[in-house]
């Protein structure tokens, strides 16, 4: 059975396998070097040596070996990392695996659950072959069913986890999840969120460097540079209108793209209002007049 104690130093409470009683190692959370009691109930005590950091670190018997679970040592290290996992693995493998496969079978019971039913109602009223697209009532009872199981998709992380900083765990960990159900909701949708907005901004501040760019091969054209100086020309002159920029330049490949819906013949009318409109732009930037006669 685990022990817990409170750190000496810092407060913190620590968990621990039963097997590291009177060992010493850092405390997880302030570093500070410690010894676990000897009975559970008694204190723990600061380590004699007084040291702490990565030194102290080291004295901690790796996961497996009787004493305490591997705890930060504030560094990253890949080969150290997966030491370690391979490790924990090897001496849970039974309890990590089932967690996996007890997961897969409820979420793949669950999602085949939905899509026979829906194919039987489908093939009950005659609708054979199946569809390729699922009716609206399937996809709203997926979505239905990913927010149910939400928690459940990190059950395995809660045995591990478990297992990591209390040394055992079992198959109920895998529903602990449940009990901060809204706040697994909220977190999801706001890392949505956020990784949508970072892929926009990619997305937009791609076409905007596109835009500053974009003069490069005027600057060939009317100018002679050479590859390196007309893309710097390009940049510098499209400081402060690069959005507007590439807002014209959208116009423009969109209306030159109608040619090619109509039947691709089109192209020879639209392609030259794109190129004229690219002169002009350019001209503008450059300063001189917009028009020709």
């Amino acid at each position: 059975m685990p022990i817990e104690f409170d750190c000496p130093a810092c407060g913190q409470r620590v968990s621990a396998p039963d097997t590291a009683r009177d060992t010493t190692g850092p405390c997880p959370y302030c570093r500070t070097p410690i010894t676990a009691p000897a009975v559970p109930g008694e204190p723990a005590t600061v380590a004699a040596s007084g040291e702490a950091g990565p030194a102290a670190a080291a004295k901690f018997p790796e996961t497996g070996e009787g004493g305490l679970l591997a705890l930060p040592s504030g560094q990253l290290d890949l080969g150290a990392v997966l030491t370690e996992s391979w490790n924990v693995m090897k001496a849970n493998a039974g309890l990590l695996i089932g967690s996996s496969t007890v997961t897969l079978l409820i979420l793949g019971l669950v999602y085949a659950t939905l899509f026979f039913t829906m194919a039987g109602s489908l093939v009950a009223s005659g609708r054979w072959p199946l569809p390729t697209e699922p009716p609206p009532g399937f996809k709203v009872a997926i979505q239905i069913a990913n927010l149910v199981l939400l928690p459940l998709y990190w059950g395995p992380l809660y045995v591990t986890h478990e297992l990591m900083t209390r040394g055992s765990s079992d198959l109920g960990a895998l529903f602990r999840g449940y009990r901060h159900y809204f706040t697994f909701v909220g977190a999801t949708l706001l890392v949505y969120l956020a990784v949508f907005v970072g892929v926009f901004v990619l997305i937009i501040g791609a076409f905007v460097a596109a835009a500053a760019l974009s003069l490069t091969w005027m600057e060939i054209v009317d100018r002679g540079y050479g590859a390196l100086d007309a893309v710097r020309s390009s940049w510098e002159s499209t400081k402060g209108h690069r959005l507007m920029l590439f807002a014209c330049l959208l116009v423009l490949a969109l209306l030159s793209s109608l040619g090619i819906l109509a039947c691709g013949v089109g192209i020879v009318v639209t392609a030259p209002i794109y190129h004229i409109g690219y002169v002009i732009l350019y001209r503008e930037l450059r300063g001189l007049q917009g028009g020709v006669a």
